[in-house]
């Protein structure tokens, strides 16, 4: 089975939501919220396990996501 690349911002795109309404839904600013699709910050784990429930992904699967398109981003992909 191919795996979909899927990272911060296609979760996002994908309910059609703003980083704006991500972070007002998380209690953070926008820019924390574009910090974490960047890769240039991580949110602590309160906030990870709340990013988890508001896209429906158990903490566990939100986990194999960031780390699989960290890996990608990583390699330049």
């Amino acid at each position: 089975m191919e795996e979909i690349e899927i990272g911060p911002r296609a979760l996002r795109d994908s309910r059609g939501e703003t980083q704006q309404g991500i972070g007002e839904a998380l209690d953070v600013s926008r820019s924390t919220v574009r910090g974490w699709e960047s890769g240039r910050r991580l949110p602590d784990l309160r906030r990870f396990v709340a990013l988890s429930d508001h896209f429906g992904l158990s903490p566990a699967r939100m986990a194999q996501l960031a780390r699989w398109f960290a890996a990608r981003s990583n390699d330049g992909r």
